[in-house]
């Protein structure tokens, strides 16, 4: 379910049925070998109609199932804990990146200190808070649910309370463990809600290696773009660029930039818009360059587009290599 999240977010798809932004992600698997991350992936990609290539560098992972993924441990002599190398490594990774969503997995396998004792979990949830915070993105953490609680969670009341928002992914209530069945279904059950009106249970199904919502379609429908359509899409995204500029914003000439009018077109809240896939947003771009339609210009060092008729921006200069 998190590298579906990771994918959908990534391409800027809808993720259960519920919007996303699209950003930058990353996930650290520290139980899945490279071999079933890639074979599962294959099946996600099917589910979007999309191909490496649409993931255009937005979308990394690391495998650890063989190797050390301890990003907290625990000093046995003071009990106090901290970060690990890879801590650090990983961090700096995803600030280099500006990744908008990263998924670790498992709390049991990235954390080495006591998972039921609240002074060893609060000190290491606060410190994901605070890198979360500082790099202004979203943080994804899988743990296991108790044996004899299926439906909530397992350790610490400090894990659910440490954190902004919570929910388990179980069985249905009448799954027979005898026969296995219903094999296929799964429920999402909330469990805690900082900052929305909360979250009612909902059915999912596992369908030819994804998970969807129950009722829902099995895959968006991807529309292949014709000549008209790419004109369109251009005259949008020139009238996008001119009102971004309008209102004291900048468009990055970087294709993979959070402020590229790329990135701007998946963030839009229009679906006409943030779901055409990024590489017909990037051929766009680069037609407009190419007819002479959109400049690049230089602005305190940095590179940024804008219409060849304007506005302009303030103290550009021209672009030279």
């Amino acid at each position: 379910l998190s590298q579906q999240l990771l994918s959908a977010v990534a391409l800027g798809h809808p993720w259960l049925d519920k919007d996303s932004i699209c950003v930058p992600t990353f996930g650290l698997f520290g139980e899945d070998p490279q071999d079933m991350l890639e074979r599962r992936q294959l099946d996600i990609n099917a589910h979007y109609d999309a191909s490496p290539h649409d993931y255009e560098g937005r979308y990394s992972w690391d495998s650890r199932d063989s190797r050390d993924a301890v990003m907290w441990d625990h000093d046995p002599r003071s009990d106090k804990g901290g970060p690990t190398p890879l801590w650090d490594q990983i961090w700096q990774f995803i600030a280099e990146r500006e990744i908008g969503v990263v998924a670790f997995d498992t709390a049991a396998v990235i954390f080495s200190g006591n998972e039921g004792w609240r002074n060893h979990v609060t000190p290491f949830m606060r410190a994901l808070t605070m890198k979360a915070v500082e790099n202004n993105c979203a943080v994804v953490l899988s743990a296991h649910p108790a044996k004899q609680t299926p439906h909530g969670y397992s350790g610490s009341s400090a894990w659910l309370g440490s954190s902004r928002f919570a929910f388990n992914l179980g069985r249905p209530k009448e799954f027979d463990p005898e026969t296995g069945q219903p094999a296929l279904e799964r429920v999402v059950r909330g469990l805690k809600f900082n900052y929305s009106a909360g979250m009612t249970a909902e059915k999912l199904l596992w369908n030819r290696g994804v998970f969807i919502v129950d009722g829902a379609d099995e895959a968006p429908q991807k529309h292949v773009m014709n000549r008209l359509d790419r004109a369109e899409l251009q005259y949008r995204l020139l009238n996008g660029m001119k009102r971004v500029i309008e209102n004291g914003g900048r468009i990055a000439a970087d294709e993979l930039s959070s402020s590229s009018i790329a990135s701007r077109a998946k963030r839009s809240g229009d679906p006409t818009i943030n779901r055409i896939p990024l590489n017909e947003l990037y051929r766009a771009q680069a037609e407009l360059i190419a007819g002479g339609q959109v400049i690049r210009v230089e602005v305190d060092h940095r590179c940024l587009l804008r219409p060849a008729d304007g506005p302009a921006y303030r103290s550009e200069v021209a672009w030279s290599l």
